[in-house]
């Protein structure tokens, strides 16, 4: 890979870790880790404070002039997510928009859990660590 793919990877990734921490929720760059370790830790991980266990996502970034191919993205993001809910976030270059992507069974456990709880009376704040428990990821570190 040429300097320049990387250099525009390595900014892609800053975009993305400083999209999460814009809102509030604290997210890191992990490339001193990947140089270390290697493969098996994302891009980029995000730590979203719930009232119990905080979720953590494994994030995988991806920009090419090309629209990057969904499966090996995942397989990728997957890999080195751990125990981490593994996402992939993509974007080709020169298009602002970015897209992310997770299994559709996450996602559909993650609306469900959402759902029941906004349908309690006495719960005022989503609970993310029950969503991230129901898909079996363990978020205690």
């Amino acid at each position: 890979m040429g300097r320049k793919s990387v250099v525009k990877g390595k900014v892609f990734e800053r975009d993305v870790a400083r999209a999460f921490v814009k809102v509030g929720i604290y997210a890191r760059r992990m490339a001193p880790l990947q140089a270390r370790i290697g493969d098996e830790v994302p891009d980029v991980e995000v730590t979203v404070p719930t009232w119990r266990d905080p979720l953590v996502l494994g994030v995988e970034c991806k920009v090419a002039v090309r629209p990057p191919n969904p499966h090996s993205c995942w397989s990728q993001a997957a890999a080195s997510a751990g125990r981490r809910i593994p996402v992939v976030v993509s974007r080709t270059t020169g298009n602002g928009c970015a897209l992310a992507t997770m299994r559709l069974d996450d996602l559909i456990n993650l609306l469900q859990v959402i759902c029941e709880q906004s349908q309690m009376a006495e719960v005022d704040a989503i609970d993310l660590a029950a969503a991230a428990a129901r898909l079996g990821v363990v978020t205690d570190r």
